[in-house]
């Protein structure tokens, strides 16, 4: 059984959360029961970080508009043992920068729109650590936004990274098969989560290409990125108040 709570840092205070309850035959799935570890240090500081770097190009209307974005973001939190389980805290999630500029290529004046034109930007979720047989697998992702920028009859969603875990999708797409190089597996052996701090690092790249028709409106939508994930848990000897 996995457990997620929201807590106010590494130092206690008031916590409260949810419970992913399995029935049957899924516990087995969701626990961290059979052939847990009862020693070792009682938590773990974890640490991700997360950098993707990309373009786009959008053909629409009659109109082209070409992209490129930057993002590095960062989540915090912990593991902590709970008899057989696993609890997993939510510290902060923080966008540390954030670019995007994309340019009407098809205007005589070449109008752009940055970061600094809109409202919205990426936000990073880590949803849970899942035990898969021996190992835990990290399941987050970078929600993105829509995009051209630009006013045009016709948008898509601009896919950002998510772990293999995740499976994001739209418009029928499952984000897992559009990875060409590397892997966005994320995730932890069985033995790491021990005495010893372990820092795992995965890339990959990823592209995508979409053709659209809405009210005879033919619209060709062009995505790729490279990204990298780090994660870090430094086990504590103390133990949560």
């Amino acid at each position: 059984m996995i457990r997620k709570r929201m807590g106010e840092g590494f130092s206690g205070g008031p916590r409260w959360g949810w419970r992913l309850l399995a029935l049957g035959g899924l516990l087995p799935l969701l626990g961290l029961t059979g052939g847990a570890r009862q020693e070792g240090p009682p938590w773990w500081e974890a640490q991700l970080r997360l950098e993707v770097r990309g373009t786009y190009r959008v053909e629409v209307g009659g109109a082209t508009y070409d992209g490129d974005f930057l993002c590095r973001a960062r989540w915090t939190g912990s593991l902590e043992k709970d008899g057989p389980d696993v609890l997993l805290y939510k510290l902060g999630a923080e966008i540390e920068d954030w670019r995007i500029r994309e340019t009407d290529v098809s205007a005589a004046s070449l109008s752009t729109v940055t970061e600094r034109d809109i409202p919205v930007q990426p936000a990073l979720r880590v949803n849970y650590f899942l035990r898969r047989e021996n190992d835990l697998e990290v399941d987050l992702v970078l929600e993105g936004l829509r995009v051209p920028l630009h006013a045009a009859p016709l948008a898509f969603d601009l896919l950002l990274p998510s772990s293999e875990e995740d499976r994001q999708s739209a418009a029928g797409r499952d984000y897992n098969t559009g990875v060409l190089k590397g892997s966005n597996r994320v995730y932890l052996d069985g033995d790491e989560l021990g005495d010893r701090q372990v820092e795992k690092s995965f890339e990959w790249s990823w592209e995508s290409r979409i053709w659209s028709m809405e009210q005879e409106e033919i619209a060709v939508f062009r995505s790729r990125h490279t990204a990298r994930v780090t994660l870090t848990v430094i086990p504590r000897s103390n133990r949560r108040p």
